[in-house]
């Protein structure tokens, strides 16, 4: 192996070389080391540069192409964390180096919640201007702290998981899933509103009648 700059090339030499086949990748590593003029983790940090862009290049092909015309550009750290990784979180590890905006949404979505906050907390996810501005009163305090700390465990449990899980963002198939789990929830929340508006009615229709 002929070290050039951040990458290896192959080069078949003849002679008493064969026989270096059975010499540990140490020794490998410091003789190309010697070489070269380079040190041992020059060459150690190319190895794994060369070996993640081959390991994304099987997650994404084409991502070589991009890297080889300036279109992706990776750092060392990157592409040794890729290296590194489980086979079964590689995905995951090259999503969150590709699209690291993905985290900084869960991080910006995340407000640090204090649920033994004595003054009145605004509503957690308003949805009306009438809500905008509304503090609840301190009569109902107990049950709203109750259920924003529920939502609150719901958002923290889904933020780790998708933070772990990055590719479920950016991959068509695994965003199926994602979507699928949203649906859930979102209509629960759905039903929730839909039957405050007929209590509420109906409440309203029976004072009325009274």
């Amino acid at each position: 192996k002929i070290f050039r700059g951040n990458q290896y090339t192959l080069a078949k030499k003849s002679g008493g070389d064969h026989g270096d086949n059975h010499h540990s990748g140490k020794k490998t590593c410091d003789r190309i080391a010697e070489e070269n003029g380079v040190s041992r983790a020059s060459v150690l940090r190319a190895s794994h540069y060369t070996r993640g862009i081959d390991i994304a290049d099987n997650l994404s092909p084409g991502i070589k192409q991009k890297v080889f015309s300036g279109e992706v550009k990776f750092t060392h750290e990157e592409m040794s964390k890729l290296v590194q990784a489980s086979v079964e979180h590689r995905s995951d590890v090259l999503a969150q180096i590709l699209h690291p905006e993905a985290l900084e949404v869960l991080e910006s979505a995340s407000a640090e919640f204090e649920p033994e906050k004595a003054e009145p907390v605004p509503m957690p996810t308003p949805q009306t201007e009438e809500f905008r501005c509304y503090h609840v009163p301190d009569e109902f305090m107990k049950v709203y702290k109750s259920l924003s700390r529920a939502t609150e465990m719901m958002k923290n449990s889904w933020k780790k998981t998708l933070k772990n899980n990055p590719s479920y963002f950016t991959d068509p198939e695994k965003q199926k899933v994602l979507r699928f789990a949203m649906q859930r929830p979102a209509n629960y929340l759905t039903e929730i509103e839909t039957y405050l508006e007929k209590a509420l009615a109906e409440a309203l229709e029976e004072e009325k009648t009274a």
